[in-house]
């Protein structure tokens, strides 16, 4: 602004030093005239009306360019002081255009945190529900896993007791086979004691079939006695093999 009003004033001062040099020169101009009329000069009054005709000429040149030098430092110093202004409001508008932008990208870069905090904490809430799915899915795959476990474990009981069970009719196939076993052995062991009982009693029977009487030779039978003893022995002997067959039934 100071050079601005420097500027501005520096015209004036030339044309103050111009008015001043004109004023001068056109004093010297008279101080010559009155001087040569002092002296009593010859020049005639035509001449001397031409002069002051231009001086007043040159006077008037002076003042118009005067006023010219004026108007064009006035216009300049008003033009300057526009494009101050100008260059003021524009410096202003641009601080405000600067504030403004400035703001506008501070609010965007505040609207970038902020979308960038939100999909950061989405991506967190992603990462997390998958974290949770994952530890879903592997507390659905432990207990998948325990039932099959579970169901081997079962299966294995089942087979072990199947097994057992197996084992337990075998052995008691067994055991059923050795009774059988040991009961026929029984029975055959009755049979012969059987046998040999009725044989001894057919042996007692025959010897008693032998006559005692004296007048009778030795070894005579006595018939009705004999008959008797033979039916007895019959009848037994069919009993035995009756008995005998009804046993060998519930053995098969």
């Amino acid at each position: 602004m100071h050079a601005l009003i420097h500027k501005r004033e520096t015209p004036q001062g030339s044309i103050d030093s111009s008015s001043s040099s004109s004023s001068n020169s056109s004093s010297s101009n008279s101080s010559s005239k009155g001087s040569s009329s002092s002296k009593g000069s010859s020049s005639s009054s035509s001449s001397s009306n031409r002069e002051r005709a231009f001086l007043i000429t040159s006077f008037k040149i002076a003042l118009l360019q005067l006023k010219v030098q004026t108007t064009a430092a006035t216009a300049a110093a008003t033009a300057t002081a526009a494009a101050t202004a100008a260059a003021t409001a524009a410096g202003t508008a641009g601080d405000a255009a600067g504030d403004a932008a400035a703001a506008a990208i501070e609010e965007e870069d505040e609207e970038i945190i902020k979308d960038t905090q939100e999909e950061e904490e989405q991506e967190q809430e992603q990462e997390e529900k998958e974290k949770e799915e994952e530890k879903e899915e592997g507390k659905e795959e432990e207990k998948e896993e325990e039932k099959e476990a579970e169901k081997e474990e079962e299966e294995e009981k089942q087979k072990e007791k199947e097994e057992e069970e197996e084992e337990e009719e075998e052995e008691e196939k067994e055991e059923k086979k050795e009774k059988e076993e040991e009961k026929e052995e029984e029975e055959e062991e009755e049979s012969l004691a059987d046998s040999r009982e009725c044989m001894q009693q057919q042996q007692q029977q025959q010897q008693q079939l032998y006559s005692t009487d004296e007048s009778l030779p030795y070894g005579a039978p006595q018939l009705p006695l004999m008959e008797q003893q033979q039916q007895q022995q019959q009848q037994q002997q069919q009993q035995q093999q009756q008995q005998q067959e009804e046993d060998i039934k519930e053995v098969v």
